[in-house]
């Protein structure tokens, strides 16, 4: 697993070190998904890098769960913490199952805030 102030780095064919970024967080929470009357189970896979500002959502999400950046952002704003500004790569997994809806918010922000709470970075 991935220790607070790792490094991801890519070694290529001829030998050559690459580091990416440095990693401040990568946590895993479990969540359900709800399709019909069905659950199922969700990881919800969080990453904060350093790099440009950005938070990408993937896993086959509709347009519901691809808006959550921004209420999570607004949200932490009207909390008065600080939204992060790294990179944050939220996967859903497994991948190959369409999520929809908002319930998926909880634990993407819950993973943000531990990130943020490693890190050190929590109020404005």
């Amino acid at each position: 697993p991935l220790r607070p102030t790792s490094f991801c780095c890519m070694i290529s064919s001829n030998g050559n070190i690459w580091h990416l970024s440095e990693v401040v967080m990568a946590s895993v929470l479990k969540s359900i998904g709800i399709k019909g009357l069905e659950a199922y189970l969700i990881d919800v896979e969080v990453s904060v890098y350093g790099g440009v500002a950005m938070t990408s959502i993937v896993g086959l999400g509709d347009t519901a769960v691809k808006e959550a950046a921004e209420r999570m952002e607004s949200c932490l704003v009207g909390l008065d913490l600080e939204y992060p500004k790294k990179r944050i790569v939220i996967n859903l997994s497994p991948s190959e199952v369409k999520k929809s809806g908002t319930y998926f918010e909880l634990p993407m922000i819950l993973g943000i805030l531990l990130a943020m709470a490693v890190s050190g970075s929590f109020y404005n």
